[in-house]
């Protein structure tokens, strides 16, 4: 099941579409702490579609890796899945619990802004794009970055949404942005990054 589907019709001109497939975003739920489990696709394969090649538990907390199966080959075997699920044991995300900003919650609105610069990492200086965590009444925060190297296009960073987390003081943000195919000169794939972010704490004027 896709959720989060990246919107074309704000793809850069300059870059050429004929050869990009929109990869699909699933999920297979929230644990109770805030846990997200993401599936994990790749670009191995020679066909348009890539291959599952794993299941990541992202702690929403600090947008850590805290286990995963699988790695560089499509098809995990069904008992690994299943093993790995009944460890997290999630509670399943439907089309309904995706939505788009602006996010209303408590009196307050929520949204995202996408801030592009480049910054010097020492090595030379890369373009970037942060992530902002805008709330009407609090403020704003960074919650995450893309770095821009030779695989991935800064200017099509874009929010596609976020999903609720079941302390519902917490959303996992879904960003989605065009990236190279392994040994291509031209956009792809579409990838997707998952950030956390508190509704409460963390935003400065």
């Amino acid at each position: 099941m896709n959720l989060a589907r990246y919107d074309l019709s704000g793809f850069p001109s300059q870059l050429d579409q004929t050869y990009l497939h929109p990869l699909e975003f699933r999920t297979y739920g929230f644990t109770m702490n805030d846990v997200l489990l993401i599936a994990e696709k790749g670009d191995q394969t020679e066909t348009d579609s890539g291959c599952w090649i794993g299941i990541s538990a992202r702690n929403l907390v600090d947008d850590t890796t805290i286990s995963s199966i699988g790695g560089e080959q499509c098809d995990i075997a069904e008992e690994e899945v299943a093993s790995f699920l009944k460890k997290f044991n999630p509670h399943q995300v439907t089309e309904s619990d995706f939505h788009r900003f602006p996010l209303h919650s408590s009196g307050d609105e929520y949204s995202v802004a996408i801030r592009r610069s480049t910054r010097d990492f020492g090595y030379g200086e890369l373009p970037v794009a942060d992530i902002v965590f805008v709330s009407a009444k609090r403020g704003e925060k960074v919650i995450g970055t893309v770095v821009g190297d030779d695989r991935t296009y800064i200017e099509t960073v874009q929010t596609l949404g976020y999903l609720m987390a079941p302390s519902k003081n917490r959303v996992a943000i879904i960003v989605g942005y065009a990236s190279n195919g392994m040994g291509d000169t031209f956009p792809r794939w579409i990838a997707f990054r998952v950030f956390g972010a508190s509704l409460s704490v963390g935003f400065k004027r």
